[in-house]
């Protein structure tokens, strides 16, 4: 673990651990909201995953290279879960970036189309597609509000 994730875990126990002993509201309210953000986080990145894999298979025979996509998407949504579920700092910005990245590639998809993937343009009402637009928006929102909340606390 580096020393980043080290600092990070230690402020991030430091924070659950003050909110159990502290009666303080504020220093509860911290600790409560980093439980409620890695929650948030795990799960879009649960539901993230699943709806990319299922369509896996799909995905390779229809266009290959975007099948690679969203296997590595499945194994970065499934790293970031583990390493923000074990407090590390890195697994924020992997789920923040995977996520941010699967949303430019889902307009890109819809609005201009990619090479030899252009069946899905204007394909806004995709139920699946609407699930992980908002499983993936919530990991960005949880993303944001850690990073930017830990920076404030510094």
């Amino acid at each position: 673990m580096s020393t980043t994730d080290q600092d990070f875990n230690n402020n991030q126990s430091s924070l659950i651990n003050r909110s159990a002993t502290t009666q303080s509201a504020g220093s509860a309210r911290v600790g409560a909201d980093l439980v409620v953000a890695s929650v948030v986080a795990v799960l879009g990145l649960a539901v993230t995953a699943w709806i990319h894999l299922k369509d896996l298979s799909d995905k390779f025979a229809e266009t290959p290279y975007l099948g690679v996509g969203y296997a590595v998407l499945v194994v970065a949504a499934v790293a970031a879960a583990v390493m923000i579920a074990t407090g590390r700092q890195r697994g924020w910005l992997l789920a923040g970036g995977a996520c941010a990245a699967t949303i430019v590639g889902f307009v890109l998809t819809r609005t201009t189309g990619l090479p030899a993937a252009t069946g899905d343009i204007g394909n806004w009402s995709e139920p699946a597609g609407i699930y992980a637009l908002i499983a993936e928006g919530a990991v960005i929102a949880a993303t944001a509000y850690v990073l930017i909340g830990r920076r404030q606390r510094s």
